[in-house]
């Protein structure tokens, strides 16, 4: 199922979306052309036979140095055009492709702040241990307590998610003169869509690898180890009290925050409804249904008596039969730039005919700074 639309900076994103039709999804109008232009002039193409006329130019120096490389170049390409690799950024496109299915990426992906520099990031994970310092004598012979604060490091892996795009030259005109759609905006879109898909699933489950080939992240799932309950005598429904319960451990870790759940357990979402329309005389549980925002997808929320009301986010990518809590501030997914721009990008290999393929890809990771800033409930039917 896709219920996706994409909106432009400026629209009315509620109105853009009730007006998509499901499984329909509207082109980032001129990816193609803004690609194609972005290295368009013949001084940005450079043949052997050019690359080495300029070096002759700088004098004897130059010729010397040509008649060199003039070998090299020629068994490392032939004697044909080197041609040059276009990359176009496609991050202020993201910025406006909204997709109410990617439920968990959409809720953390405005707090992707840091630049990952290698395949693997890092980052320090602080525990100050007691929230306060003890009084101190104003004896100059003395000192005070040592503070007993932790300073551990915590790193994730670096994934790469894309997807390959081949679009004929001739056959696109083709499209375009027919009165269709840009084929290249079109499957680029579709391309930024799946990606969007993946990276949500591979943020949420992925199952880290550091060794290669392929490398991948480990998911807010998989690396959530601390604060979790489950429930013994198998899977039953959710028990409410075990809400309470990792969030009790996730205050007593790192204070009171603001917490959000996310789950793809519709039954879970029943249990909460129903508690809510016992806490709120007069209510039906009917009050309480899915509502769908312009980029979040909230099910209901659960109110909780020490943090109050707690947002539950419906998401399908998320492992059945749980529902995990955690703090928003302290997750986020960090990508990997080049040129000081960041992903995803879409990146033209080298032309074959009338052919040119192009990679839609991203290079990023995800960030969870405090391990005990968040918990889940397991084994839920």
């Amino acid at each position: 199922m896709r219920t996706f639309t994409s909106a432009f900076q400026g629209d009315d994103l509620a109105a853009a979306q009730l007006a998509a039709a499901p499984g329909s999804v509207r082109p980032i109008a001129g990816v193609g052309e803004q690609f194609l232009n972005a290295v368009e002039s013949r001084a940005q193409y450079f043949s052997a036979r050019e690359a080495i006329e300029n070096l002759q130019l700088m004098g004897a120096n130059g010729i010397r140095t040509a008649q060199f490389l003039r070998g090299v170049i020629t068994q490392a390409v032939g004697i044909g055009d080197i041609g040059a690799v276009r990359l176009v950024s496609l991050s202020t496109e993201v910025s406006k492709l909204y997709n109410t299915d990617t439920v968990f990426l959409n809720l953390i992906e405005d707090r992707r702040l840091n630049t990952v520099t290698d395949f693997t990031h890092g980052w320090r994970e602080d525990d100050f241990g007691p929230n306060t310092l003890a009084s101190m004598t104003f004896d100059p012979n003395g000192t005070p307590a040592e503070d007993d604060g932790a300073q551990y490091r915590r790193t994730n892996t670096l994934s790469a998610i894309g997807k390959l795009v081949n679009v004929g030259i001739v056959s696109n005109e083709m499209i375009k003169k027919r009165g269709f759609m840009d084929e290249l905006d079109r499957q680029v879109t579709d391309g930024l869509v799946k990606l969007k898909r993946a990276s949500n699933l591979s943020l949420l489950s992925g199952t880290e690898n550091p060794n290669g080939p392929i490398f991948s992240m480990g998911g807010f799932w998989t690396r959530s180890v601390n604060n979790v309950v489950t429930p013994g005598g198998g899977a039953a429904a959710l028990n409410l009290s075990d809400l309470d319960t990792v969030i009790s451990d996730i205050i007593t870790a790192i204070g009171v925050h603001e917490l959000a759940a996310v789950t793809s357990s519709t039954s879970a979402v029943g249990v909460i409804n129903a508690q809510l329309a016992k806490q709120f005389p007069g209510s039906r549980v009917a009050d309480f249904a899915v509502t769908t925002k312009a980029n979040l997808r909230i099910a209901t929320a659960y109110y909780s008596p020490m943090v109050g009301p707690v947002p539950v986010y419906l998401d399908t990518q998320a492992p059945a039969g749980q529902i995990g809590i955690f703090a928003p501030e302290y997750v986020r997914p960090n990508g990997f730039t080049i040129g000081d721009v960041a992903g995803p990008w879409v990146i033209a290999l080298a032309q074959t005919g009338l052919s040119e393929p192009k990679v839609v890809f991203d290079l990023l990771t995800l960030e969870d700074r405090v391990l005990n800033s968040r918990g889940m409930v397991t084994n839920i039917l």
